[in-house]
């Protein structure tokens, strides 16, 4: 059967909008998934993602003892997570001093002198 009955076009359901939403995107997220991937592998993003698995751990204890204690189980959360990510960015402004990597080359390049 064809799509086109009395000039109407019928759509394709979810699968339309998906694709729509897929091709608005899709330069996007080619564009991003290499950088995030070398932000991952880097040295900075390592120590990012230790620092916040450790900081996600401390606030999710802190946010327990609080509601065993008999808290507000959304106020502690909230109080929590803002102390994790607060100490999460002052631990990477503290430790974003850049160093020279060790691979450059401090080598002087050899001058010749054509013209005594």
């Amino acid at each position: 059967m064809s799509r086109f009955v009395h000039k109407r076009i019928y759509g394709r359901g979810l699968g339309g909008i998906f694709r729509g939403v897929y091709k608005f995107f899709r330069p996007l997220l080619s564009f991003l998934i290499p950088t995030i991937k070398k932000a991952v592998k880097s040295t900075t993003g390592r120590k990012l993602i230790k620092q916040a698995k450790k900081s996600a751990l401390k606030a999710g204890v802190k946010t327990l003892s609080d509601v065993s204690s008999g808290e507000n189980v959304k106020e502690s959360m909230t109080k929590n997570l803002k102390k994790a990510t607060a100490d999460v960015l002052r631990k990477v402004e503290s430790g974003s001093k850049f160093t020279k990597s060790k691979t450059s080359n401090n080598r002087k390049k050899k001058s010749y002198n054509f013209f005594h």
